[in-house]
């Protein structure tokens, strides 16, 4: 998918199809190692349920400290905005496009929470090409990615942090079947010297659909190739690093991540796990997140992270 001569056409919300399962949708993720903090936060709306959604959560020190979930809000109601990029918001999280493809501004108003942040993207847009029909269930037909810097502050009770970090954007349309396309494994990282890589691997087979690229502030570089091979615990409790290859022809580079909070989520029979942690080739330092995707194989109660207050309808607002 090329840029458009008209970036704001890009940013904008776009015409439905008529899919029932057709959504759009904004992502922002945030890491600030040495504020110790991390999160994401997500509006996506729905039009055939004629809903909307709105996700914040956040860490501090390594602990989860803050889910804001508002889920199923109807398009109608007050506090809903989905038609301006310019202007979005589900319940109190808030998202303003100040300049297509340039720059964002993020806030989150709740009694106890208090988050304003600012995207500015250090990486042009990465334009994934859309799906064949050969590769089953989609997770959205058009998508593009883009890295940036992360600036602003998050008070959670009597916590105040001051935010200036990284983080990566996604914007994404069409039909998504979140279970349906088996599994995906989605990583996102940032290094201080100025690069960022993405890298999307979809599917159950031998050989999953795999994507991505590595970019800077002149290119984003397609990848050739990739691949991602995990460290698991003994004891069962899910990955505790994992060595990548990323290769774009041209060169490649070999780093190691090392988680520092994990997240589970659940939505429409599927378990999403948000991963955060750092990253480290050539004695360079980077943050991201991991995400992987899979069939749910039990109910979503059980994979309830410890956060006080949380619900099922919480877990379930990604």
């Amino acid at each position: 998918m090329p840029a458009p001569k008209d970036p704001w056409s890009l940013e904008q919300p776009h015409r439905p199809e008529p899919d029932p399962a057709w959504q759009e949708s904004w992502y922002f993720n945030f890491f600030d190692l040495s504020a110790g903090i991390c999160g994401l936060c997500r509006i996506g709306y729905r039009p055939a349920a004629g809903r909307a959604d709105g996700l914040f959560l956040a860490a501090v020190d390594g602990r989860p400290a803050v889910l804001y979930p508002a889920i199923g809000r109807r398009i109608s109601s007050s506090g809903v905005r989905v038609s301006d990029a310019r202007n979005l918001a589900a319940g109190s999280l808030a998202f303003s496009c100040k300049e297509a493809l340039a720059s964002w501004e993020l806030s989150l108003h709740t009694r106890q929470v208090d988050a304003k942040m600012s995207f500015t993207p250090f990486t042009p847009a990465y334009f994934y090409p859309p799906p064949s029909a050969g590769e089953g269930k989609s997770a959205a037909h058009d998508h593009y990615e883009q890295a940036g810097r992360v600036s602003g502050g998050l008070r959670v009770g009597r916590t105040v942090r001051q935010i200036n970090g990284m983080g990566q954007r996604d914007h994404s349309w069409g039909p998504r079947n979140w279970a349906g396309v088996g599994s995906w494994t989605w990583i996102s990282a940032q290094f201080p010297s100025g690069w960022a890589f993405n890298l999307w691997s979809v599917g159950e087979s031998p050989e999953p659909i795999l994507r991505g690229f590595v970019g800077n502030a002149v290119e984003n570089r397609d990848l050739a190739q990739a691949s991602v091979k995990w460290d698991h615990d003994p004891a069962g409790r899910g990955a505790v690093g994992a060595k990548i290859s990323l290769d774009t022809g041209n060169e490649v580079r070999n780093l190691r991540f090392s988680p520092l909070v994990r997240w589970p989520l659940y939505k429409d029979g599927a378990i999403i796990v948000e991963t955060f942690g750092t990253f480290s080739v050539n004695g360079e330092t980077g943050v991201g997140v991991t995400e992987y995707l899979y069939r749910a194989p039990r109910g979503p109660l059980s994979y309830l992270p410890h956060v006080p207050g949380m619900t099922k309808t919480a877990l379930m607002s990604f």
